[in-house]
């Protein structure tokens, strides 16, 4: 992995996260990957995951995670939240599909880092390639930044409030699976943690990103 400097008001937990697309007159070319196929269905999974099919994307996941519906997080296709909360705010799991990308990759991750600069306590830990059967192109962004949170409930920046007895900061840590797809379409499967529990998700948190292909 390699040190990385980097969307508005960032949740963590993904409450509040959007996904981006950069826009260009033309779009990329050169890869003529097209993804798996659909027909191709995945390994059965052993017991305890549960595998989530999107629409050009699938992943798996650990069953006991709670889906959110509708996801909390704006424009997320789907959401779901660990089942202990072993701090205030639980690890989350959350995927975002975007159409219409244009431009290199590359663009598109700066744009992800960049926008996160103004975010509290924002500290991009690193960045690594990604190799998602199916994609064209993948990275793994890592991150910490500060997640305000009142009455176990995360809050944007925004509605901090001077002198607020009720309102707690929280450092969390956060991954985020880039990925570009055939087609102009970008896929985006976040997860955070707060940090003090990382260490324990870590894992798992892996394992979901490898499980991450792109059908056809």
């Amino acid at each position: 992995m390699r040190g990385a400097a980097p969307a508005g008001a960032v949740s963590a937990l993904l409450l509040l996260l959007t996904a981006c697309a950069v826009e260009s007159p033309r779009p990329e070319t050169g890869s003529s990957t097209a993804g798996v196929p659909r027909a191709e269905r995945p390994a059965p999974l052993p017991a305890g995951r549960r595998l989530y099919d999107g629409s050009g994307y699938r992943f798996d996941y650990p069953s006991s995670w709670r889906p959110v519906d509708p996801p909390l997080s704006p424009g997320a296709s789907a959401q779901f939240l660990a089942p202990k909360a072993e701090a205030p705010l639980p690890p989350s799991l959350a995927a975002f599909r975007a159409e219409g990308f244009r431009d290199t990759f590359e663009s598109y991750v700066n744009v992800v880092d960049y926008d996160r600069a103004g975010v509290p306590g924002y500290r991009a830990l690193a960045r690594e390639p990604l190799s998602p059967r199916g994609a064209r192109d993948g990275r793994l962004l890592v991150s910490e930044y500060t997640q305000y949170h009142r009455d176990g409930r995360p809050i944007s920046p925004d509605d901090v409030t001077d002198g607020d007895p009720g309102v707690m900061g929280l450092k969390v840590r956060q991954w985020d699976a880039l990925v570009l797809a055939p087609g102009g379409v970008t896929v985006a499967v976040r997860l955070a943690a707060p940090a003090q529990v990382f260490p324990r998700y870590e894992r798992e948190f892996r394992r979901i990103v490898d499980s991450l292909e792109i059908v056809a």
